[in-house]
């Protein structure tokens, strides 16, 4: 029946017999309809299956009565189908069965969205690791996970755009150079990052192809050149430290010295260590063992010669008359000394002494008793003798008288 009418407006003819087979074609569009008699005067539009115990098949087409919008419902396996394609021996049919009435299966939503916070219900969230992408100046990441492995070592200056938003955590296999940019490739220290083997880096897409690395971690564990932290204790100028250092059993290497390894409270420093430091307590200890001045040695040895460094060596003596600065005297017998006098071998022998100073008669001063002392008048070189003039020297050597 070629028709434009309502189906309602339909009768059952005499010439339609109840289980035939009618084909209704709209004149005005491509939709036919294929019912029989008796489903078309109860107005129902197409066949369906609701007691089905396997899946409909290819051949379950328009031949066997079913037409786009038949429903087939499997009651073995609790499912429902729809068809959308009658055609004879090449039906498809389209399962709908939903859990709840929402998706069969949370795949099919390719645009899913939470209403409210995620419960994981003690469960885990996983990334996917994405095939592995060669590094090129921009980075093209698929669309397969969010973990990378990146080949190569050709320098990477910007980032495909994916969706803002998008996290990625990438892993390089080689060394390629990361260049920082403004807004194209934002690194966390504002400067550029040559890449190694191991090293991972996360980064955000936070506009459309700019992305923001917010985690660098290096395969050797050393924090990002620029960074936050130091990436070798040399580069701590001041360094203090917030407790007891303990060494572990290692050594603190001092440049062109032996290692110190410990410190001792040794008072007599019997160890004898090459390799420990001695407490403040011990040395002062071990100090005041020895001697506190020269003058405390009573017997003193030079274990060499004794370089007076242009220094001379003076005595506090007591003048037995008034003596000026440079006047040679001599120790009499009072134990004081006098002007020295080459008149007499009484005045000008024994132990002689340069006056450092005017000394009052029976004053305490200091005499030079050997050693450089400086004055004017002399020859560099030659020697001088006491002379008969009190306290003086002379270049010419005394007579037998």
């Amino acid at each position: 029946i070629m028709a434009q009418s309502k189906i309602s407006d339909l009768s059952a003819a005499a010439s339609v017999a109840d289980g035939d087979f009618i084909e209704i074609e709209d004149l005005a569009g491509p939709t036919s309809l294929k019912a029989t008699a008796a489903q078309i005067i109860k107005g129902a539009r197409v066949k369906d299956k609701m007691d089905a115990t396997v899946a409909p098949g290819a051949t379950d087409d328009s031949a066997a009565g079913y037409a786009v919008g038949s429903k087939w419902v499997d009651v073995s396996a609790d499912k429902a189908y729809m068809c959308v394609d009658a055609t004879a021996t090449a039906a498809v049919w389209t399962e709908i069965t939903q859990a709840g009435g929402g998706l069969a299966n949370v795949v099919e939503d390719t645009t899913p969205q939470l209403g409210g916070t995620l419960d994981t219900n003690s469960k885990q969230v996983r990334w996917s690791k994405g095939a592995d992408v060669a590094s090129a100046a921009t980075l093209t990441l698929g669309t397969d996970g969010n973990y990378f492995d990146i080949t190569g070592t050709t320098t990477i200056t910007a980032i495909g755009a994916l969706a803002v938003g998008t996290v990625v955590r990438l892993h390089f296999d080689a060394a390629p150079t990361l260049p920082h940019h403004a807004t194209d490739l934002v690194l966390p220290t504002g400067a550029n990052i040559t890449t190694a083997a191991g090293d991972e880096a996360e980064f955000v897409e936070y506009a459309a192809a700019d992305w923001r690395c917010t985690n660098y971690t290096k395969a050797d564990g050393t924090p990002l050149a620029g960074g936050g932290g130091l990436s070798n204790v040399v580069e701590d100028l001041t360094p203090q430290l917030g407790g007891d250092l303990d060494l572990n059993g290692k050594n603190i290497d001092f440049p062109t010295t032996p290692n110190v390894s410990d410190c001792l409270d040794e008072d007599n420093m019997a160890s004898d260590s090459a390799t420990k430091l001695a407490t403040q307590q011990s040395i002062k200890a071990y100090a005041d063992t020895k001697l506190a001045n020269v003058v405390e040695d009573t017997t003193p040895q030079l274990g060499g010669a004794l370089d007076l460094n242009a220094k001379g060596i003076t005595e506090e003596f007591t003048a037995g008359e008034a003596v000026a600065d440079n006047d040679l005297c001599y120790l009499k017998s009072d134990g004081k000394f006098w002007k020295a006098d080459a008149d007499a071998a009484a005045t000008a022998d024994g132990m002689l002494a340069i006056a450092t100073a005017t000394i009052s008669a029976d004053a305490t001063g200091t005499f030079l008793v050997f050693g450089r002392k400086t004055t004017s008048g002399l020859t560099a070189g030659s020697t001088y003798y006491v002379s008969t003039t009190l306290g003086a020297i002379t270049a010419t050597a005394p007579s037998a008288t």
